[in-house]
């Protein structure tokens, strides 16, 4: 009787609309309170189980998904300007980040709403479910469904959000190079010119709210609809019996890439914006959800453990130099060499203890390539399918050792990055002190080269089980 409950339960779309929500709230001073990439990652695994049974839906669940990283790679840019750029260049910066936002995010979400709500529209038209698709307006001379409705109030929405955004940082930038002039006085307004910005893009957003909540309503009330959105996904189900496995692998493979990001921190660790153990908890996720041999998973837990408590020791000593310290003062006093000590002896401990656990990673890795990825039929060659196979594994092994070499270049210039604040002295070695620079690309280059791995274990993963069927 349970397992005929479990069965039947119709579809449930309140994780979609409440990612939704985190779209609803203004922009104050370019910073987003309630942050998209949340709401983006919401709806991203909102859609998981519908996107098996409806080709817009696949296509929304990939929109939402380049929206999360680039609303992500957003707000740690935004970050990093208001940390790093002084006030007179903070204007310019906010106003740079601010445009580009505007038109990117008005783009991306264009295409991810309207595949959302193209899918809604669908599948009501599909399994005939009136509510969705009849006409919004009772009117002839107007002929919008209710799906197209929200669609073009959504679409509004964000174009009105995106647009008063960016005018109140046009004036501020105005101010910042015409005050001196006597030309305009508008920074002395430029909260004031925000706070009437928020609240007109907080009253369209009640506006979309509530238009947005009807439309939630009527799919709520229509559940003989989403109980055949639900019987016609577990009969996929049923067909493709790997889909779980690779829900699994892409939702651990997910956290494990997100923790790598995370250790990028985006600036020096004396900064450490993103702290280390969000991304140690991160990538605890993923070993624990992706399916792992007990003396694998235990093994790369332990280095995992090891690598954070050492990054966050790392972290705090380079945070304590840097706040009581300079690099000038290294050969002058005792604590300040002390400190300068404890500073890069700690670094040199996390790389070494990084190298670990990358190794251990990437072994693991490994395992799972060999254990689940690759189609492998049986046929009468079999030795053609064993070449077939080497060749296989030989390509993964490749990329397995490209990855480790460009986590060994970052973890290097991470710890070089600490270590030559004892060179600034000399006017030749001056260039040093840009390292962190050369330290911020290779974390980055690392990390995404480790998410294409994944993504690559992953296709190959849902490449096996597609002929599961």
């Amino acid at each position: 009787m349970s397992r005929t409950k479990s069965v039947m339960r119709p579809m449930n779309f309140a994780l979609v609309f409440i990612g939704l929500l985190f779209f609803a709230n203004p922009y104050f001073a370019a910073v987003d309170v309630l942050p998209d990439w949340i709401g983006c990652a919401l709806i991203f695994f909102g859609l998981g189980r519908i996107s098996c049974i409806s080709r817009h839906m696949v296509e929304a669940r990939a929109a939402f998904f380049k929206l999360l990283v680039y609303t992500a790679a957003k707000d740690a840019v935004l970050l990093t300007v208001l940390i790093l750029t002084n006030a007179t260049d903070r204007p310019t910066a906010i106003l740079i980040v601010t445009f580009i936002n505007a038109i990117c995010t008005s783009f991306l979400a264009y295409r991810a709403v309207y595949a959302l709500f193209d899918g809604f529209y669908a599948l009501s038209v599909t399994h005939e479910c009136a509510p969705l698709y009849q006409n919004y307006r009772k009117a002839p001379r107007r002929e919008r469904s209710r799906s197209e409705q929200v669609l073009y109030t959504t679409l509004l929405f964000v174009v009105v959000r995106e647009v008063f955004a960016v005018l109140p940082e046009c004036s501020s930038l105005a101010a910042a190079h015409y005050m001196d002039v006597g030309l305009i006085d508008v920074y002395e307004h430029i909260v004031l010119m925000r706070v009437m910005a928020l609240l007109i893009v907080f009253a369209v957003s009640v506006w979309w709210l509530v238009v947005l909540f009807r439309y939630f309503i009527l799919l709520c009330r229509a559940r003989s609809f989403r109980t055949a959105l639900a019987a016609e996904q577990v009969g996929y189900k049923n067909e493709h019996p790997g889909i779980v496995t690779e829900r699994r692998f892409a939702v651990g493979f997910f956290f494990l890439a997100l923790g790598a990001f995370l250790l990028c921190d985006f600036v020096v660790d004396m900064k450490n914006i993103f702290p280390d153990y969000l991304a140690i908890v991160c990538i605890f996720a993923g070993l624990f959800i992706i399916k792992l041999s007990v003396k694998w998973r235990a093994a790369c837990v332990a280095a995992a453990a090891l690598f954070g408590t050492a990054a966050m020791v790392a972290a705090r000593y380079s945070t304590y130099f840097h706040t009581h310290h300079s690099a000038f003062e290294i050969s002058k006093t005792v604590a300040a060499e002390q400190a300068y000590f404890n500073m890069w002896l700690s670094a040199l401990v996390e790389f070494l203890l990084f190298l670990g656990f990358l190794v251990l990673l990437l072994l693991a890795l490994r395992s799972v390539i060999r254990e689940w990825a690759g189609y492998t039929p049986i046929r009468a060659d079999l030795a053609f399918e064993q070449r077939r196979r080497t060749r296989f594994l030989e390509q993964f092994d490749a990329q397995l050792l490209r990855v480790f070499c460009f986590g060994f270049v970052s973890g290097l210039f991470s710890f070089l990055t600490d270590y030559v604040q004892e060179f600034p002295d000399h006017r030749l070695l001056r260039i040093l002190e840009f390292m962190w620079g050369i330290d911020l690309v290779f974390g980055i280059v690392f990390a995404v080269m480790l998410a294409v791995l994944l993504a690559n274990v992953l296709r190959s993963i849902r490449y096996r089980f597609s002929f599961d069927a």
